[in-house]
């Protein structure tokens, strides 16, 4: 295990996603847009996770985040864990459901939930995360030597 690859595989998977969310929004593929910037805060999210450790397997990513926050070492670091883990909650685990399953309460399809709006607002918070997870890594304090 190593924590600063880790968070560097995910950061790298988040980009990924971000960038194929602004090409589906360029397509009007509004479902599969916000398909793939749920996937770009997921990864990151477990980015910054995984720079305590093993990431849990949790689709409540806020929670996790959360706990980040007890550390006085992150003090420096708190509101972008904060602002994080609001993004990871806005467009977490409940939109993933959506956007591979629809709403089957009202018997809506994936690509009836979504339109230009949803798309842009998703891309948004991908970005966000993205770039508070990234300067989370870059900032992580560093450990001591002895």
């Amino acid at each position: 295990m190593n924590p600063k690859r880790d968070a560097e595989f995910r950061l790298k998977l988040a980009a990924g996603f971000l960038r194929e969310a602004e090409e589906d929004l360029q397509l009007s593929r509004w479902r599969s847009c916000v398909d793939n910037a749920q996937m770009a805060v997921e990864n990151a999210a477990k980015a910054v996770i995984a720079m305590r450790g093993p990431i849990p397997k949790v689709h409540r990513l806020k929670t996790a985040l959360s706990k980040l926050l007890k550390d006085a070492r992150l003090k420096s670091l708190n509101k972008e864990i904060v602002t994080l883990g609001e993004i990871a909650d806005k467009l977490g685990f409940e939109e993933h459901i959506r956007t591979d399953y629809g709403d089957e309460s009202q018997y809506r399809t994936p690509w009836e939930l979504f339109d230009r709006e949803s798309a842009e607002e998703a891309v948004s918070l991908a970005r966000g995360a993205h770039d508070a997870a990234f300067g989370i890594v870059e900032k992580w304090p560093r450990k001591r030597k002895n």
